[in-house]
């Protein structure tokens, strides 16, 4: 019966419609292999096979939601810039909404990462992390008041390259309580934010410590854990948050329910962690849309976090591949 609950909620995925609020990226890898070492310095020496480019941040998210069967809506900034036409350029070709992305006079952020071998050597960032200006970021508050009546649930994404401050997000949780739309948000370590009204928190586990000023123990258990996700309730307004534990699964707890929803993990190799926090808000936000719980919604962005992080680079989800692992 369990299988069937959450079966019915991805066959309700299709059509449901995300707005996507967050800093998009271009990823680049670099992919080749590596016989030795440079003569310069101890390093290895990568001969370059292919190059590959996929959105990254909060652009990953749409492409998540695209692939499960969705219709996000992208409200960001890109550069102007050839990698930001790039960017745009891809998330069109998959299907996302970019009308709302608007192009300002920062660079676009890339993220270039070498891999060797199956293995990622270094990662090169490019990026100019500053507040928006004025008029972009009164561009981006007007989008979500006149685009958050017509959407099924809202996902906020932050990577801290400043389209995320308090006043926007304020902004995106009062147009949301409005409409009565739920709010899934990814938050960035170290964020001095409220995040009054949101309806769930996805922290990974060092973003849930940090949030609430309490050491990061690796070998803590459970019980320490539930105590972070406690601490994370009473300091803010909100309805539940789910800690991702990596290989270890996930716990949700919740306002109104005492005990917390432990759910082992669902993968069966790890080869790269790279994109799946973009899977579980994606997921949960499709499920969420779709009719399920919060339950249900994180069990279903679990299997979906197993998927992917058994692939090499930011991949995906597709609905196929969640139905299967399901069964």
């Amino acid at each position: 019966m369990h299988r069937e609950i959450l079966t019915k909620a991805i066959n309700n995925f299709s059509g449901s419609r995300i707005m996507v609020i967050g800093d998009l990226m271009l990823d680049v890898f670099i992919w080749g292999i590596a016989k030795r070492i440079s003569p310069e310095a101890p390093v290895p020496v990568v001969e370059v096979r292919k190059e590959s480019f996929c959105p990254g941040g909060s652009a990953n998210v749409a492409v998540n939601i695209c692939s499960l069967g969705g219709q996000p809506d992208i409200v960001g900034v890109t550069g102007e810039d050839g990698y930001g036409r790039q960017l745009l350029d891809l998330l069109s070709e998959t299907g996302g909404n970019i009308n709302s992305v608007k192009v300002c006079s920062r660079p676009t952020t890339l993220k270039t990462r070498i891999i060797a071998h199956q293995q990622q050597i270094v990662r090169i960032d490019k990026e100019v992390i500053t507040g928006l200006d004025e008029a972009t970021a009164q561009a981006l508050k007007n989008t979500v008041s006149e685009g958050a009546n017509s959407v099924d649930a809202i996902i906020v994404e932050d990577y801290g390259k400043g389209v995320i401050n308090q006043s926007f997000l304020a902004h995106i949780v009062k147009e949301a309580v409005k409409h009565d739309k739920p709010v899934i948000m990814d938050p960035k370590k170290g964020a001095n934010l409220d995040f009054s009204g949101i309806t769930l928190l996805t922290p990974n586990r060092l973003e849930a410590h940090a949030m609430v000023g309490v050491p990061f123990d690796e070998e803590e258990g459970i019980e320490e854990i539930e105590s972070v996700g406690n601490a994370i309730l009473e300091r803010w307004d909100i309805g539940a948050v789910l800690i991702t534990l990596g290989e270890h699964g996930m716990c949700l707890l919740q306002r109104d329910v005492a005990e917390p929803f432990v759910i082992p993990t669902a993968a069966q190799e790890v080869y790269d962690v790279s994109g799946a926090g973009d899977t579980v808000v994606a997921t949960i936000a499709m499920a969420m849309a779709s009719g399920a719980n919060i339950k249900e919604a994180s069990e279903l962005a679990n299997i979906a976090a197993g998927i992917v992080v058994g692939e090499v680079g930011t991949a995906v989800v597709k609905i196929e591949e969640l139905k299967k692992a399901v069964f």
